[in-house]
């Protein structure tokens, strides 16, 4: 059976079904999301999510143990309720964070925070909260090389030698510092992107960059 993206994409990260049976903490059947931290006397913790709670809990990582009474099946439906309170839950806090922004800006708000923070959502689980890209992107592409095209070096030491910068950068490195920063913004693997990017950089009598990848 071929796999959708979709469904793909909610195994590419780790959701494993644990059991603790131990510790202060926390007891119970829990999934770890593979983020630990230091505790205290040389011990870890790991986060896990609690699918019934709907919460995150702490445990010590030697206390976590496999719990292989969870099917598959249950762990896929489990993953696809976490990934949907996280979505639920960014939106909230961007709400509460721009009480006052019109919808569509807090939704890219959310968007923003969510590919970050949450590469593991895939695109089209996005699209189907209402989180789809509504950025322009002519307008940011002429915006990022406006932006870029006015660098300058930056104060900085060389060989002992103090260099007070503010020295125009050259012009190819300031159209690739553009386009990292649009790669960054996950714009540059939109299909529509390229002709955008050529099509900027003509008006702007850089059209000797357009290849730039």
């Amino acid at each position: 059976m071929v796999m959708s993206n979709e469904r793909r994409k909610l195994m590419d990260f780790i959701f494993t079904p644990v059991i603790v049976t131990r510790g202060r903490k926390f007891r119970g059947k829990a999934y770890s999301i593979g983020d630990t931290r230091p505790g205290m006397y040389g011990s870890w913790n790991s986060k896990l999510w609690e699918p019934v709670a709907k919460k995150f809990v702490w445990a010590n990582t030697d206390f976590c143990d496999d719990d292989e009474s969870v099917t598959p099946e249950q762990v896929e439906a489990d993953k696809a309720a976490y990934l949907q309170h996280i979505i639920n839950d960014t939106i909230s806090w961007c709400r509460s964070c721009k009480p006052n922004a019109a919808e569509d800006e807090v939704m890219q708000f959310a968007r923003n925070v969510l590919r970050k923070r949450h590469p593991e959502i895939s695109e089209e689980m996005l699209s189907s909260n209402n989180l789809s890209d509504r950025r322009d992107i002519s307008v940011e592409v002429e915006k990022t090389l406006n932006w870029a095209i006015k660098l300058t070096t930056r104060p900085c030491m060389i060989y002992g030698r103090w260099c007070k910068g503010g020295r125009p950068l050259p012009e190819e490195k300031k159209i690739r510092i553009a386009f990292r920063a649009l790669t960054r913004k996950g714009l540059t693997g939109k299909p529509e992107f390229r002709p955008i990017w050529t099509f900027t950089l003509s008006m702007m009598g850089l059209a000797k960059y357009s290849d730039m990848t």
